[in-house]
Parts: C-alpha cells; structure tokens; sequence
C-alpha cells in the first residue's frame, strides 16, 4: 500500500470501499481535453506518459492536454514502479493503467452537448493546517488535535470547496466535478484497508442526490489535514462536503465556456543542486481558469495564485501527471517542519511555480479574450 511508511511492505487485508478512475472528455470545436481523475495516491511518471501518448494517438489530440490526477487516498495500493511488490502487484497496476484508459476512450465516445456553471461553498471548519507556528515562527508539525503546545498559531487554508456543474441543455446536471483541499488521510477501521478515503463517501452521497456521476479532484491539500480522522469518520466528512456540493450545485453560475489548454514543462531547481521536470497544465473553461500541478501544494500557493489570477475564479488542483512530492514555500524551508525535511525542491522551486503559472493563466486570459473578440466581430459581419 501507499501513504504511510510506516506499513513497510505488509499487504492490504481488507477492501473497505472499491477504488475508481473516472474520465472526462472536454471538446469545443478542435480543442479537445482530457481530465483522467483515479484513487491512488499519485500518477508514476513512467506509466503515466505513456498512457497519456496512447490516448493521444487513438484521440488524435495533444498529450499535453491528458492531465491524468490521483486523488492522493493514503489507503490504495502502491503505484510507483519501483515500489511494487511481486508480479501480482505488476500485474494490477498494468491492468488499471489499460482501464484507465478504456476510461477515457469510452468518455470520447459518450458525448453530449454541456454547459457549465460554477459554484463555491464554504467549509474552512472541516480542515486545519497542520503547520503551526511557534512564538519565535518556527513550525510545530500537528497531525492531529488537540494541540500539543501552548500560543501555537494556526496557517492559512482555502476554505472553498469548488463544484464544476455540467448541465444538459434542458438545465439538468449530467456531470458534477467537486475539489476541496483537504488531505485524503481520515482512515477507517483497518490500517491495512483499501479505501478512497472521504473523497469516496463524497461521491456516494452526492450521487445519491443527483443520480449523476461526480468526479473528486484534490485542491492544494499538502500541508491541510481533516479536522478529525479515525473509524466514523469517513463517511462523517464525506456526507458533509457532500452537502456542500449540493450548496455550490444549486447556487452555481452559468460560465460561457472558451475551450483552451497551455502546457509548460519546467527544469525546476531541486534539492542538492539538481533538476526535476515539473509539468503545469493550464486549462481555460470560461470565467474559470483551472491549474493543474504536481504533486503536494500547500494551502498558501494555491491562494496567492488565485489572488493573482486574471479569471473571475482560479481552481488550483494538485497531484497532476507526476509523483514530485511536497512543493514547500520559501519561508517553510526556514520554519522547518516535516514538508521542508523530506521535499526533493528547493527553496527557489515553489516561487518559480508560482510566476510560471501565473504567467500561464495570462496567457490563457489573453487567449480567451481574443477569441471572443474574433466571435463577436464575426457574428457583427
């Protein structure tokens, strides 16, 4: 399994609740996207590109617009080729990575037209950041409450949960899309059990309102955990963001939608003066602007990217396309703090994500904005 070291090798024993992959097919006029979104804890590279190159060749469109994501579950089993475990393991995971796609050649093939409205909720009391601060600023790492110290001050969190409704021209939702940046780490009853952790019990219990499928993406999440975790409550939090979609899925707004996706890989600066490629996707759907990056993001870039987006709203999703680890802050580095002791970047890494991407999502704007002119000058003739 994945998600806790301190499981070493041992197997799962039970499967509490199943895994899913679940795809969604995006196309407007010669723009095609894909947004593969499965339970595990990450996307190894190796199969990940070459899943996003087969599909790209069966669909004919760019791989760089496959962004396939894990939801980050710390129940599911390990993925990373290096890290499987006998020709059982070797042979679950090539068989996902061809579900996996039969997900997304089947989503191609299932189209109809959509419209799309987007919707928030609040639901900042169900998270906290477990990077607390001392009086003299350094970081006092707590996974759980209560707290362990005195005068110890609480981070920042992105309290939103963010709800994509795709309706039928009738208004009626066929497809909702629900992301929240809280760690996929409230466990159950058995270490040892197979779960998709809350975002599953999300899914359950939105589905049972709406009859229609509901995909979960992770928000930034890297250093923002569940308020309350252990047996029970799983399905506890599940069932209330799971109202929180409902909430963000009724008082949802019409978003006129302008189909694009920007890709850029960068050689970003590593620990031990090395480099890392580090993939950021960024895909245009109208007022929203939705950043797709690597591996673990804290609460604080998520927000300075909103607060620097062009777009009426910014969705920052995490675990995209590659297994890249924790993404700490500058100041991280200095407060200390379990992230900051085990990441593979820098401390230049996290600001140089954050100026690219927000360049991407000029970009994108600038992009939007022109089309339409070229639309409406068009419609005007």
């Amino acid at each position: 399994m994945a998600g806790y070291a301190a499981r070493g090798k041992r197997p799962f024993e039970t499967v509490e609740d199943p895994l899913t992959a679940r795809a969604i097919f995006l196309e407007q006029g010669k723009t095609r996207a894909v947004l593969l979104i499965a339970d595990l804890i990450g996307i190894d590279e190796h199969w990940g590109r070459r899943l996003r190159k087969s599909v790209s060749e069966k669909l004919s469109m760019p791989a760089e617009n496959i962004v396939l994501f894990g939801t980050h579950t710390h129940f599911g089993p390990a993925v990373r080729v290096h890290e499987t475990v006998g020709e059982e393991h070797q042979a679950w995971v090539q068989e996902t990575v061809r579900a996996m796609e039969e997900a997304i050649l089947s989503a191609a093939q299932d189209t109809r037209k959509a419209f799309l409205r987007v919707g928030t909720a609040d639901v900042g009391k169900m998270m906290f950041n477990r990077r607390l601060r001392r009086p003299d600023g350094t970081c006092c790492t707590v996974y759980r409450l209560p707290l362990p110290e005195e005068d110890l001050e609480f981070g920042p969190v992105d309290p939103k949960l963010t709800v994509l409704r795709f309706d039928d021209p009738n208004g009626e939702p066929i497809l909702l899309l629900a992301s929240v940046g809280i760690h996929p780490v409230v466990g159950g009853g058995d270490f040892y059990g197979i779960s998709a952790d809350y975002p599953g019990a999300l899914r359950r219990a939105a589905e049972a309102v709406y009859g229609v499928p509901c995909v979960f993406a992770l928000g930034t999440a890297g250093n923002v955990v569940p308020l309350q975790r252990g047996e029970g409550q799983r399905e506890r939090l599940g069932r209330y963001l799971a109202g929180a979609v409902c909430q963000a899925a009724e008082t949802a707004q019409l978003s006129p939608v302008c189909l694009n996706v920007i890709h850029k890989c960068l050689d970003l600066p590593a620990a031990n003066d090395s480099a890392m490629q580090f993939e950021i996707t960024v895909l245009h759907l109208g007022d929203l602007g939705v950043v797709a990056l690597p591996g673990e993001i804290f609460a604080e870039t998520g927000l300075t990217l909103q607060q620097r987006s062009p777009f009426p709203k910014t969705l920052v999703l995490s675990m995209a396309n590659q297994s890249t680890g924790y993404l700490p802050t500058r100041t991280a580095f200095w407060e200390g703090g379990y992230e900051a002791s085990v990441t593979r970047m820098s401390k230049r890494s996290e600001s140089l994500v954050v100026d690219h991407a927000n360049r991407l999502l000029v970009r994108s704007w600038d992009m939007g904005l022109k089309t339409k002119q070229e639309k409406d000058a068009s419609e005007s003739l």
